[in-house]
């Protein structure tokens, strides 16, 4: 099939059903992956406070053609460790069909560099 169209609705004769992908490829085309910004301020920014925590302010982000929403600042406990470490806090998406979300969380690194990114 060359031609592809979508979105109407259905009726009783005619079902369109149309998956979580379907809408995120769909969503894909025109939206790229990365945070969204208002008034020209990306959301999401991450704080530290002094009880090895880290907070994720509220914002929004984009992750192939899903959408991830923080609405409140978002408070991550920094896994302990024996030397200084370098970690991230990213928001990954998970399309297991186990998991199915996306959540904010730290990926550990080590002392001497952070943990690779994955895109």
């Amino acid at each position: 099939m060359t031609e592809i169209y979508s979105f109407f609705n259905s009726t009783p004769d005619d079902r369109r059903p149309k998956q979580a992908e379907d809408w995120a490829n769909y969503f894909s085309k025109f939206l790229t992956t990365g945070l969204y910004h208002k008034n020209a301020e990306a959301g999401l920014a991450v704080t530290s406070d002094a009880q090895m925590r880290v907070l994720v302010d509220a914002g929004a982000a984009f992750f192939s053609g899903y959408m991830y929403e923080n609405t409140a600042p978002l408070p991550l406990t920094v896994p302990l460790a024996d030397n200084n470490r370098i970690d991230r806090v990213v928001v990954r998406l998970n399309l297991n069909e186990d998991q199915r979300n996306i959540r904010a969380h730290i990926k550990q690194g080590t002392e001497d560099e952070p943990p690779e990114l994955q895109r």
